[in-house]
């Protein structure tokens, strides 16, 4: 039995190693229409250090990614996090969200920096549509 799981073993990490690597190529982050200036990424770090919100993010995200840009916007609970760039309200009670990060935080009575470390990062660089069974308004409080 041992053998079988030395064998099993060594053929995982064989084809996680060498494989995977050359099927599935390392994912490209988008550049383009939502690139930030220098400035307002300058502007961005400077806010970081005063906003606790976008602090708490940053061991999240590298520090030229959107998420900690001057443009995004971040909506919370205690437990969640949606961060917009942008949206739009379409006809059919949906809500289109460019580009769209979720971060769920779990629970708990630790520390606001274990929490983080233990957090689910969803990101929809092309964005997200969002469904409603009634209309949404994003602007009413």
């Amino acid at each position: 039995m041992a053998v079988s799981f030395a064998i099993v073993l060594v053929a995982y990490w064989g084809y996680a190693l060498w494989v995977v690597p050359w099927i599935e190529p390392p994912a490209a982050r988008p550049q383009g229409a939502n690139a930030v200036s220098a400035e307002e990424l300058q502007h961005a770090r400077e806010a970081a250090r005063h906003d606790p919100r976008r602090a708490m993010l940053s061991p999240l995200f590298g520090p030229d990614d959107w998420e900690l840009g001057p443009r995004a916007k971040i909506l919370e609970s205690e437990q969640f996090r949606l961060l917009v760039e942008d949206w739009n309200t379409l006809d059919d009670n949906q809500v289109e969200l460019r580009p769209c990060t979720m971060v769920f935080t779990p629970g708990g009575s630790g520390s606001p920096e274990e929490r983080i470390r233990q957090s689910v990062v969803l990101q929809a660089p092309q964005g997200a549509r969002l469904r409603f069974d009634r209309p949404l308004d994003l602007r009413r409080g």
